[in-house]
Order: structure tokens, then sequence, then C-alpha cells
């Protein structure tokens, strides 16, 4: 019976990811491609949204997240803030990358920014890297195996269009950022914590980005 529903499980998930890949060649070949990656977020969370819909197909609760108490979120905004600060200056002064400046920024734009960023890209990932997915994962071979797993995807998927050089300094300064989305998954069973790391950590660099370039 756990076998069968472990691979009723992973049948869902990989249904879901397939409709999504799908959803996002058939988007890309329908409207005009842009390179800016906000337009990559974009396609990116309405061709999710699509694959969603897939899981409606399968009668039974999407993700069982246990219930936690409160202070969890709050320890969840405090070591996203603490990740932002320390990303911001490894980035800016440690590796002495400068941010940029040619861009011209408005209200408009951060706006958008924040919406893509701060609130859909990071509920996105979390709900495919640290829920179905993970959850998943462990059902079928274990903690360590899921976390190895979700965690190469999560970080190839993020610096697979750089350069070398910029590969290894992005390595550096993403890992505890996956350590601490891993670490609440485990601690609390409940992506939304990790979801709430995430988010604290983008809104904070974005809201440093636009205050302090």
């Amino acid at each position: 019976m756990l076998c069968s529903d472990s691979n009723k499980s992973m049948m869902r998930t990989l249904t879901f990811l397939s409709i999504t890949l799908i959803a996002i060649f058939t988007i890309i070949s329908f409207v005009e491609y842009s390179p800016h990656q906000q337009h990559k977020v974009l396609i990116a969370v309405l061709a999710s949204l699509i694959g969603a819909l897939s899981l409606l197909l399968f009668k039974e609760p999407i993700i069982q997240n246990k219930r936690i108490a409160n202070e969890f979120f709050i320890y969840a905004f405090i070591a996203g803030l603490v990740y932002a600060i320390f990303k911001f200056i490894s980035h800016v002064y440690v590796l002495d990358k400068p941010l940029e400046s040619n861009r011209v920024l408005s209200i408009e734009l951060f706006v958008i920014e924040m919406l893509l960023f701060c609130l859909f890209l990071p509920f996105l990932e979390e709900f495919i890297f640290r829920g179905i997915l993970f959850d998943d994962l462990r059902k079928k071979f274990g903690a360590l195996v899921a976390i190895i797993i979700t965690s190469t995807l999560f970080l190839y998927l993020h610096i697979k269009g750089f350069n070398e050089n910029y590969v290894k300094e992005s390595l550096i300064i993403m890992t505890p950022g996956v350590a601490l989305y891993v670490y609440f998954k485990l601690k609390t069973d409940n992506f939304l914590v990790s979801t709430i790391v995430h988010t604290t950590h983008n809104s904070f660099v974005l809201l440093m980005y636009y205050t302090l370039r």
C-alpha cells in the first residue's frame, strides 16, 4: 500500500512537471520571446499555473503540510533577512561585483519585480523543490537522496547560464541559502516555512538593490 501511494505521488509530480514544461514551450512558441529575466519568470509562473491544474485530476491533497508553531515563521523571516545581508555583502564587497548602474529603474519596474521575484517565484520554487518533488523523493528514496537531488537541480537552474568563474562564485553565495531552505523544510515538514525564508531573502535583496545602487 505504501509503495502504491509512493508511486501515485511520483506519477502526480511527473505529470505536473511534464505539463509545465510543455506549457513553457507552447507559450514561447506563441508569444515573442524576450531574454529579459522578468519575461522568463512570467512565462514560468504562467506555465506552472497550467501545470498545477493537472493536479486537480488526482483526488487527494497535493501536499500535506504539518501544522507548526507561529514562531517558526518568525525564525524563517529572520533567517531570510540575515541571508539577504550576507549575500549582498558577499556579492558587492567580498567578490567585488558592483551593482548594475545602466538599468533604468522605476516604480512600475519595482512593483513588477516585487510581485515576480518576491512573491510568485519563491512560492513556485519552494512548491516544487521543497514541496511535491522533495516529498515524493523522500518517500521513495529517503531524505538524503531528496536533499541531494532537489538542491542540485535548484542550484543548476539558477547558475546554468553563467560563465565558469561566476558559477563558482554563485555556488559560494547560494549554498547557504539552499541549506537554510532545506533546514526549515526538514525542521517543520512544511514548505511554506522555507517559502518565507525565500521570499524574505528575495525581497530584501531587491530592496537593497534599488536603494543602495
